[in-house]
C-alpha cells in the first residue's frame, strides 16, 4: 500500500481530534455543472475528499496541487443533496515517539496540521447545483 493511500485512510481518523481553522479556508472548492474542482490556497503535503449523499459514500486521495473530479468519477447518480469534506495535511517536520493506538512501542509519528473545508451541493439528475461552503 503506498503512502498516499495510507495517509488518506488516516486523515479522517485524525480530523475529529486534531483540526485547525484559520480565517480563510485552506482550499477553494468550485462546484461546476459537471464537476467539483479543488484547489489548495496554501502549500500542503496531502489532500483527500469525502462525499456522502443518497446511496453514495465516496472517498479519494487528491493531488496536493489540486484536482477536478467529474460527476462520473464521483459516482453521483441519484438526485438529492450531497455533502463534501476536503481534508488537507501539512507535516510540520517534527516527529514524536509514541506507544499504543495500534503502533509498536517506540514508533515514530510525524507531527502534522490537519485542516478541512466542507459544504454541500445538489444533483438534479443532470447537473450539480447550489454549492455552499463553510
Amino acid at each position: 500500500m503506498n503512502t498516499t493511500k495510507q495517509l488518506a485512510g488516516c486523515v479522517f481518523a485524525l480530523l475529529s481530534a486534531y483540526s485547525y481553522a484559520g480565517d480563510a479556508p485552506f482550499a477553494t472548492v468550485g462546484v461546476r455543472a459537471t464537476s467539483i474542482e479543488v484547489q489548495p490556497n496554501v502549500s500542503i503535503d496531502a489532500m483527500a475528499i469525502r462525499i456522502s449523499g443518497p446511496n453514495l459514500s465516496f472517498q479519494k486521495p487528491l493531488t496536493p496541487a489540486g484536482e477536478s473530479l467529474s460527476i462520473d468519477q464521483l459516482g453521483v447518480v441519484d438526485a438529492g443533496t450531497y455533502r463534501y469534506e476536503i481534508t488537507g495535511v501539512t507535516f510540520t517536520g517534527e516527529t514524536e515517539r509514541v506507544n499504543g493506538n495500534g503502533r509498536a512501542p517506540g514508533a515514530v509519528l510525524k507531527k502534522s496540521v490537519v485542516e478541512n473545508a466542507s459544504g454541500e451541493f445538489t444533483f438534479d439528475g443532470r447537473v450539480l447545483t447550489s454549492p455552499t461552503t463553510r
